[in-house]
């Protein structure tokens, strides 16, 4: 039965890179044209990214007949179109080098290419030893876009409220990056509650792209009305109509981690590793004892954060009410702190 199931999933994987050619090389793939505008998805991380980018995969065929090319990480990592925008991204390069960017538009015959890639804001994530708050990478982001040759950009920036953003960091760096800490020391280490300010990083995308070309979207959207509203006003804030798209079959497979395995990757990342191939196998083993944990019914992680819901809503409740105003006013959410949440994380 193993063989049988592996089989299936190398007819599934070989159907998809069928697909992809003809939606990228035939008139199968709907109506064409030069590319005009570059729709750009940029995170920010921890914000339903990964269930984002499953759906939009799940309908690249009604998109690509709707007139809009996609790249999603799956079509992007590992093959050097990003490898030199994250470098100037996070201080490595001086100057930026598009050349490997542009090349995402190979092989793209409509005239609107949607690419969704929340790397381009990784560094927003505190506990990058190159940037403590992780927010200001934003600016050089907007300087890597300005010289990108493409005629129009819209940028999508999916957000989360700030308390809720940070313990969801927490567990992205116990599962990724080595974090040895207890959730509150790690905060002491690593966060910034000052300077935590989405509203600030939509106020430089309006002025560097125009306000009319920025969309902002919340995740808490997902919170009050599911995955399927989150993803249509994710496209329908870039102009793009979901009608006819499908519902993936699966969730999207990056789930928060459980009570104990949070114990164990803090004690999976004492012992040390000396090269990228480890880490990766240690992220692997932290996924898949949390997979284990989940199957044997251990309850998701959720750490205390009454304490940091106070401070963020007395820093950004007002930011984040007129952040809402500006962009989303018809949508009703906890983003803007109205809901008295503020015990244990989502």
């Amino acid at each position: 039965m193993t063989i049988l199931s592996r089989w299936n999933e190398l007819g599934l994987e070989k159907a998809k890179d069928v697909q992809s050619f003809l939606l990228r090389r035939t008139f199968l793939g709907g109506p064409t044209g030069s590319l005009d505008t570059l729709m750009l998805h940029i995170g920010g991380p921890k914000t339903a990214t990964s269930t984002l980018q499953h759906w939009l995969a799940e309908n690249r065929w009604n998109l690509r007949k709707s007139g809009v090319d996609l790249r999603v990480p799956s079509d992007i990592r590992g093959r050097n179109f990003i490898g030199s925008a994250l470098r100037y991204i996070n201080g490595k390069d001086d100057t930026p080098d598009t050349s490997g960017f542009d090349r995402l538009f190979g092989g793209v015959s409509t005239e609107r290419l949607l690419i969704s890639e929340e790397s381009l804001t990784n560094s927003f994530i505190p506990g990058a030893s190159r940037n403590r708050n992780g927010f200001d990478c934003i600016d050089k982001l907007i300087s890597f876009l300005q010289e990108v040759k493409v005629p129009k950009i819209k940028i999508l920036l999916t957000v989360r409220r700030q308390d809720q953003f940070i313990a969801s960091c927490y567990g992205h760096r116990l599962q990724r990056s080595g974090e040895k800490n207890s959730f509150s020391d790690w905060k002491k280490d690593n966060v910034d509650f000052k300077n935590l300010s989405w509203l600030g990083v939509v106020n430089k995308l309006d002025v560097a792209f125009g306000e009319e070309n920025v969309a902002v979207v919340p995740y808490e959207l997902i919170q009050t009305e599911g995955d399927r509203a989150f993803y249509e006003r994710c496209l329908s804030s870039l102009n793009i109509s979901a009608k006819g798209h499908v519902e993936p079959e699966s969730r999207a497979r990056n789930p928060s981690l459980t009570d104990k395995t949070e114990q164990i990757a803090r004690i999976v990342n004492t012992f040390p590793t000396t090269s990228p191939e480890e880490r990766s196998r240690r992220t692997a083993l932290i996924e898949r004892i949390n997979k284990f944990a989940y199957r044997s019914g251990d309850r998701t992680f959720r750490p205390y954060i009454s304490d940091d819901a106070k401070i963020c809503q007395l820093h950004y409740k007002v930011e984040n009410t007129e952040l809402a105003a500006r962009k989303f006013p018809d949508l009703c959410t906890s983003f803007s702190f109205n809901d008295g949440n503020g015990g244990r994380a989502n």
